[in-house]
């Protein structure tokens, strides 16, 4: 968490203009952009900040509001209300609350940087506060309150079900930006979602009905002198923007009128450096003693006139500028220094970069590098199903390295692993450590920290010290753990709760070694509580640690089991296949693998024989399945079914069937047979349930029903052999606070996809019915209650699904290409067709399945335009197209059909591609063309 000490005083904020001026060069990423690659710059350019403490005091929440919300006279800005109240401190008002206008709820009420970020916190009335809860915007039908301000009552708004809360006209544009700002900064959290407003996904993240309203209270209500003091007021405390109150024209080029045009920024003559901001850092990783240690920051600006000068502020030995001094043509080009590290010993090198302007003033970038004595290698990178890219810490004395690789298993461990995990009742909080190394290792050169709440950097950096022996475990316990886990302890932490050991179930554990993440406990950027009230227990056939979490690698145990501590057992199994390669850099690209198989690699630096302390694994990915195209040539007893090309693969397997409809199969069930406890549930289904409703009140058509009466229980239907197409349920809440009801649905491959979320408005008995636009080829449904209140009765499941009898024409038809002509079929027929990709024995999941009907008429073959034999590939964001002749017709595409690049070219050509993302290049000459695809990563 940042704390910052406000530079803002009321004399400052009473005195400022109406709107101060958008900081130049704040939204230049934005420009000529639509849509969801809009709403993607404006999430990088809005998401950092400094975020105060929430809740009451100096640096917290009230403090902000002090600024923000605050009228000349000293009396609150409440818009949820029409009381007056006046704040003299930075303490909280008597009858108010702090609001999250966007309810915390909707992603989990976890302490994520939006739990905190004033653009969407207000001081609000508590009374209504309290009756507003978390219901979603809409516009009231009869109002079951109504003060004046706020309203609340049925939403009669199309497309929207429930009671809603609906502000005040002269509020409903506030509460629409505020709404648009925290979807566009918090993009990333779109699987957290739990709203009856949204969908999840990153684009366009709302539901038909709720972005309908949304755009019309913007366009109705549009943006206040009030919002445009505010705004000044809040980027004077978190260094962010909302930008759909600077341009509110934005939301209209991400989801309304203007989604088929860009976005373009007004002409800025005003002076700017775009980069580095405020926000870099400079962090030149891990070296070893007596190398240097390089890394360059980019320079970008415009309309700089005057030298930029460059200078160290403590001129720390050991950090170096390639350059001081740059010129403002320089930076408008875009350019780049060197900042180089190099030290004797083990240490972190310090300081701060100076980067001054007489046109934008002074700014302070923190750089820092570290230096070990260790001979290491870095985790793997950018590995796919068939490369890695392997590097390692450039070693003094070194002419050559030799990298050592195995498949499938090792003799030893590569590092030392977290072997346990507890988060148990209380205080009971422990990390245990196992090496498996086969020598002694030096816990000196390790140190834990954690990831809060799921968001941010990784910090709490504690320092490990002492001795782990081969073969043995090391355990580090909280200081206020129980007494028992206490006596099992090798080291006993402070109480501190800002300890490492001070996490809640949602804090990812990483082990550092030499201040390279080497393994990990817990899902980065997750801020759901994956890991509250359990233990976890490293299986046996773990030997190598891991920067990637993954559940199937531990056993899971109940709250506060700690039977397992002090002992540990590792499994090794011989490797299936080894090799070494020799190259004289630091880097090298491992090819040839095999898809979803573990590869373990050690380095060796020569002549000197040191071998790296350490040995890195990573899986390779699954091979990707091939997008299917349109089938082409279709006559009546042929076409020609397309796909894109998979790099990795050696070849393509191509499937012909039909399929007929043998009509529909319901399944309907009451849980006749659950018990007081949840149990049994009928066969095939899953769960963990806990009790059952009796009365005829709380089931459907009869009792009983199943009862989910603690967080996060769920019951879940059986796999069905074919796709749902329509499901209903009885659900009854027994209490109208907070809670909410999740429904998701599975396919044969396990990935959830979201199909409602509905809030506890009420204590009705209600149905919930969903067809197949909703269901989205959901063959399984789980139903999963969050608890604030209050249980959920649920009952009368019913789904529908689709029976159809499959014959395959053809079955894994080899193709070398991209394209197979299926011949031998019947005229005015319905065929389909699927393929997947293969590299040696390794299969890729299958495509999206293409339907193709056969001509009725005899078609006989007409010429087909050529393909063009060029070669298409990417460097960095920089399209390379060779081969090409002279007169091609070249024309970039993003996914969402935005042009990027039109014109003939007479060469060989290169095209900058702006952004991360999919681009389809199209190369034509007069009748023939091909089409590519490429990926910015």
């Amino acid at each position: 968490m940042n704390r910052i000490l406000l530079p803002f005083t009321v004399a400052a904020l009473m005195a400022m203009p109406v709107h101060a001026e958008i900081p130049a060069g704040y939204y230049n990423d934005a420009d000529g952009l639509n849509k969801a690659e809009l709403l993607d710059a404006l999430n990088t350019i809005t998401s950092p900040g400094n975020f105060l403490s929430y809740g009451s005091g100096e640096h917290s929440t009230w403090e902000g509001f002090y600024y923000t919300d605050r009228n000349e006279d000293g009396t609150v800005i409440d818009m949820y209300s029409d009381i007056v109240r006046t704040q003299d401190s930075f303490d909280a008002v008597d009858g108010m609350h702090i609001e999250h206008s966007f309810p915390k709820s909707w992603w989990g009420g976890t302490e994520i940087n939006a739990y905190r970020d004033l653009y969407h916190l207000y001081p609000a009335d508590g009374d209504i506060n309290t009756l507003k809860n978390n219901l979603p915007l809409g516009v009231v039908g009869t109002a079951t309150t109504d003060n004046g301000v706020s309203k609340i009552g049925d939403n009669v708004w199309p497309g929207a079900t429930g009671n809603c809360f609906e502000p005040a006209d002269e509020y409903k544009g506030d509460f629409a930006r505020s709404y648009f700002y925290i979807v566009t900064a918090y993009n990333e959290m779109e699987k957290y979602w739990q709203s009856p407003m949204t969908d999840n996904n990153s684009y366009p993240v709302w539901r038909p009905w709720a972005i309908d309203l949304l755009l019309q209270w913007h366009r109705q209500d549009p943006v206040s002198e009030k919002e445009l003091q505010r705004i000044e007021a809040v980027y004077a405390i978190q260094g962010n923007r909302n930008p759909f109150i600077d341009y509110p024209e934005l939301a209209e080029y991400i989801w309304g009128k203007d989604t088929a045009n860009v976005f373009t920024l007004p002409e800025d003559s005003r002076p700017y450096l775009s980069k580095p901001d405020r926000w870099t850092k400079i962090d030149a990783g891990v070296a070893m003693t007596g190398v240097a240690q390089g890394i360059e920051v980019a320079f970008k600006g415009g309309n700089l006139t005057d030298w930029v000068t460059l200078s160290i502020l403590h001129s720390t030995p050991g950090i170096s500028l390639s350059r001081t001094t740059l010129t403002g043509g320089e930076i408008s080009s875009g350019t780049s220094v060197t900042v180089t590290f190099i030290s004797s010993g083990m240490e972190t090198l310090e300081d701060t970069l100076i980067v001054t302007s007489s046109a934008t003033g002074e700014l302070r970038i923190p750089m820092s590098a570290s230096f070990t004595d260790q001979f290491m290698l870095y985790p793997a990178r950018n590995s796919t199903a068939t490369t890695a890219a392997i590097e390692w810490m450039e070693m003094p004395g070194a002419e050559s390295y030799t990298i050592e690789w195995q498949r499938g298993g090792a003799s030893v461990a590569g590092d030392l692993i977290i072997s346990s995990y507890i988060e148990g009742s209380n205080w009971n909080k422990a990390i245990e450590l196992y090496n498996g190394t086969g020598k002694d290792v030096d816990l000196g050169y390790y140190s834990l920290r954690k990831q809060n709440n799921g968001t941010g950097n990784f910090s709490n950096d504690t320092r490990l010290s002492g001795t782990i022996k081969s073969g043995e475990t090391y355990l580090l316990v909280h200081g206020s753990a129980s007494d028992a886990l206490r006596a099992k302890a090798d080291t006993v932490m402070s109480d501190d709760y800002t300890n490492v050991l001070s996490f809640n179930g949602n804090d990812a554990v990483a082990l550092y070694h030499n201040g390279i993440l080497t393994d990990l406990v817990g899902t980065k950027d997750n801020p759901d509580y994956w890991g509250e009230d359990i233990t976890l227990i490293r299986k046996s056939g773990v030997t190598h640690p891991s920067g990637t979490f993954s559940p199937d690698e531990w056993e899971t145990e109940a709250t506060d089991y700690m039977d397992h501590t002090g002992h540990h057992t590792m499994t090794f199994i011989g490797a299936a296949e080894q090799g070494n390669v020799t190259t004289e850099g630091t880097t090298y690209t491992l090819t040839g693998l095999i898809p979803e198989e573990q590869y373990i690699i050690s380095v060796t630096a020569n002549p000197l024989d040191i071998r790296s302390c350490n040995a890195i694994s990573f899986m390779t990915a699954q091979l990707s399945a091939p997008e299917s195209y349109g089938a082409t040539d279709i006559r009546h007893d042929r076409f020609t079914a397309n796909w894109d090309i998979v790099a990795e693969a050696d070849g393509y397997l191509l499937d012909v069937f039909t399929v007929e409809d043998k009509g529909s199969f319901t399944v309907e069930e009451h849980f006749d047979s659950v018990g007081a406890k949840g149990t049994p549930l009928p066969d095939g289904w899953s769960g963990t349930a806990s009790g059952n409703y009796t009365s005829t009140t709380s089931s459907g058509e009869n009792p009983p029903s199943v009862k989910l009466q603690n967080d996060m229980e769920y019951i879940q239907t059986p796999l069905y052999p074919a796709d749902i197409q329509s499901m209903s349920f009885m659900y009854k809440f027994t209490d109208k606070g907070g809670s909410y009801l999740i429904i998701d649905g599975y396919g044969e491959d396990g990935t959830p996809v979201r199909i409602d979320c509905i809030a506890a408005e009420n204590t009705s008995k209600s149905t919930a019915s969903y067809t197949a636009d909703r269901l989205r080829g959901c063959q399984s449904v789980r139903w999963t209650y969050h608890k604030d209140a209050g249980n959920i009765a649920i009952d009368d499941v019913c789904c529908s699904d689709a029976h159809t009898d499959t014959t395959f024409i053809y079955e894994g038809l080899e193709a070398t290409a991209n394209s197979l002509t299926v011949t031998g079929l019947e005229r005015d027929t319905e065929y389909l067709y699927r393929v997947r990709a293969f590299t040696g024995e390794s299969l890729s999941p299958y495509s999206a399945t293409i339907a193709v009907t056969t001509a009725a008429d005899i078609v006989e073959a007409t010429e087909q335009p050529d393909t063009l034999p060029l070669t298409v590939y990417t460097s960095g964001h920089t399209a390379h197209i060779v081969g090409i002749a002279e007169r091609t017709l070249i024309e970039v595409y993003t996914v969402t059909g935005q042009t990027v690049y039109s014109g003939m070219c007479n060469g060989d050509t290169k095209i900058r591609l702006p952004h991360t993302g999919i681009y389809i290049i199209r190369a034509t000459v007069e009748s023939n063309f091909s089409i590519y695809k490429v990926i910015v990563r």
